[in-house]
């Protein structure tokens, strides 16, 4: 799925199933399902890269699970590019009674209801095509069939979305090279699993997952170096530090800084604007909007030499 800030998306499909589901009347006439999609209540057909608008689309091969009257495994929809095809029939059990609808992004096979893995965030690269591969969606929605038996599923984000600019402003000719972004926080990407029961994502008391190093290595340009990653949506009690490493002429610096009042919310981006000068480096903004924009205050933070490297 390509995924970007402020997610739309439409698409429909149809599918049927064989099974008839609990509390159900075997001899109901049965339609076919069909679904309406929608990230963050946008909807709209194929849609291009924008990191401006932050657009989002399923593209080919991409799988959704459905879950149906709180069934206990989920069928799965993959995306051939033009439609979704069912891995198996799914039809609606009667035209009359209420049924939950309740789905996800990405299908994963040993998914349950009350325990479905999401995408590990111990790894990420800083791209927005990482970004997209790791973000993890879900929708839930109660309706009977109605006058057609569309079904309208909203989808939402259940990470939160970090947006790094970093420029380095050097004294002369000599360039920067920003070698990595490491941020530190309780818990920010732990192993986590949602649960449609307590709609809700629990975060596992981690071994390992209180840091994100991001790798760089390349040449810090006058329009900045932008960085993307997923967090958990967690309580920094402790703030989030991140550290910012680059080279000028041969020289190994570091930046860090707390920020103190971020506590993350499933759905929102964070951007900021972290500007490196000399041996200071302001941190300024922060974007919160589903993915939601919201303002900070600068931060203005002394760098000081590495002399480990």
């Amino acid at each position: 799925m390509k995924n970007y800030f402020l997610g739309a998306l439409f698409l429909t499909f149809a599918a049927c199933q064989q099974e008839v589901m609990p509390g159900t009347d075997e001899n109901a006439e049965t339609s076919p399902i069909v679904l309406k999609t929608m990230i963050d209540a946008h909807s709209q057909s194929r849609i291009s890269n924008n990191t401006e608008t932050g657009e989002s689309a399923f593209v080919e091969g991409d799988k959704i699970g459905l879950f149906m009257a709180e069934s206990t495994n989920p069928v799965a929809f993959t995306y051939n590019g033009v439609s979704w095809q069912a891995s198996e029939p799914l039809y609606w059990p009667d035209n009359k009674n209420n049924f939950l609808f309740e789905s996800f992004y990405p299908y994963v096979e040993e998914a349950q209801r009350d325990n479905i893995p999401m995408p590990s965030l111990l790894v990420q690269d800083g791209t927005l095509e990482d970004v997209s591969k790791k973000d993890f969606l879900t929708a839930s929605h109660t309706q009977n069939f109605g006058e057609n038996g569309v079904v309208t599923l909203s989808f939402g984000h259940q990470y939160s979305l970090m947006a790094f600019t970093i420029q380095i402003t050097t004294d002369g000719d000599e360039s920067a090279t920003l070698q990595s972004l490491t941020l530190n926080g309780d818990k920010i990407v732990a192993p986590a699993t949602y649960s449609f029961v307590s709609t809700s994502a629990t975060v596992q008391e981690p071994s390992e997952g209180t840091e994100l190093a991001l790798s760089v290595n390349k040449p810090c340009g006058k329009e900045g170096e932008s960085l993307y990653c997923l967090l958990n949506p967690v309580d920094l009690t402790s703030g989030l530090t991140v550290t910012c490493k680059y080279t000028v002429g041969g020289e190994s610096y570091v930046a860090t800084t707390t920020l103190s009042d971020p506590n993350l919310e499933k759905g929102n981006m964070y951007q900021y604007q972290l500007k490196v000068k000399e041996r200071t480096i302001e941190v300024s903004g922060c974007t919160v909007s589903k993915w939601n924009l919201q303002e900070l205050e600068d931060i203005v933070i002394d760098a000081f030499e590495d002399n480990n490297e």
